[in-house]
């Protein structure tokens, strides 16, 4: 109900950016882009019924290809803009005491954006942000008695979404080409979810033998809430009349403080009394940083 609130404001806002086309002109520029990606995402690890000899924190991070769209309307001192951006699948590994990790993720995101220039070059804009990391995750022992297990597998999914509110000015440094800078500031709302398999190794008294059974977890966090901001430096040349090209570097990072309260649902492989429910009250931070470099074309109707 939040996001779809939120999503009205903007979309509101933008049917009175038409509406002031009746005044003035209005121009349609759609574009398209394709991109490098250095993302990384590191977050605390709950090993709740997993005893795969690694570490407590997580740190993945990949260079991703990535590509997108967008379409920007403008009317007088105002415009919106509307995009989205989808990532190739990415990968990373790590190696610990006697199990080996490795995932693919993707991130996908969009925003909104309302702006406003002041005067002349300087334009002050707010909006609408939001991206989600989806992980698949296979942990494999690599002991010499416990490498005979199968693989053990995962999932797990990140998103914020939140307001942005920055600036952002320009210089006509030639005839037909602009150097611009901006500047964001964002508050988020992040969210964790993780499911993943686990073994369970125990024994029975009086006996030597020692048994494994596969768990099945989930595992639900309450969230957290994170500052940060984003900063961007743009070149942008015209071809022709209409048909113009950019490149673009974004660097934003977003720490989440407080990522408390996780809702665990344990499915044991060792008994038959189905899941069984937890809550660990324990917080922690989830840091998030990305390096955006970007090739665009847009054509101006």
């Amino acid at each position: 109900m939040k996001k779809r609130m939120m999503m009205a404001v903007l979309v509101g806002s933008s049917l009175l950016v038409a509406q002031n086309s009746f005044a003035s002109a209005v121009s349609i520029t759609p574009r398209a882009s394709v991109g490098i990606n250095h993302y990384s995402l590191k977050w605390q690890v709950s090993n709740w019924g997993n005893d795969t000899g690694t570490s407590d924190f997580a740190d993945v991070g990949d260079d991703l290809l990535t590509g997108g769209a967008g379409l920007t309307l403008a009317a007088g001192k105002f415009y919106f803009d509307a995009s989205f951006e989808q990532t190739m699948e990415g990968s990373d590994d790590e190696t610990y005491d006697y199990a080996y990790y490795d995932t693919d993720f993707d991130v996908f995101a969009y925003a909104l954006t309302l702006g406003y220039n002041i005067t002349g070059g300087l334009s002050v804009f707010a909006g609408w942000n939001s991206h989600e990391t989806s992980f698949t995750d296979q942990f494999s022992y690599t002991d010499s008695v416990l490498s005979a297990l199968d693989p053990l597998d995962g999932e797990t999914e990140f998103s914020a979404d939140g307001w942005f509110l920055g600036l952002s000015y320009g210089w006509n440094l030639f005839e037909d080409s602009t150097l611009s800078i901006k500047a964001a500031y964002a508050l988020l709302d992040g969210d964790l979810t993780s499911r993943y398999d686990s073994y369970s190794f125990y024994s029975y008294e009086g006996s030597n033998t020692i048994y494994y059974s596969r768990n099945h977890v989930t595992i639900n966090n309450d969230g957290g809430d994170a500052t940060g901001m984003t900063i961007g430096v743009a070149w942008k040349s015209y071809l022709t009349d209409s048909l113009s090209y950019s490149i673009t570097a974004d660097w934003y990072k977003y720490t989440f403080d407080d990522f408390s309260g996780n809702e665990i649902t344990v499915d044991w492989g060792y008994d038959n009394e189905g899941p069984q429910q937890y809550y660990d009250d324990s917080s922690s931070d989830v840091e998030e940083e990305s390096y955006i470099f970007r090739f665009a074309l847009s054509y101006q109707f």
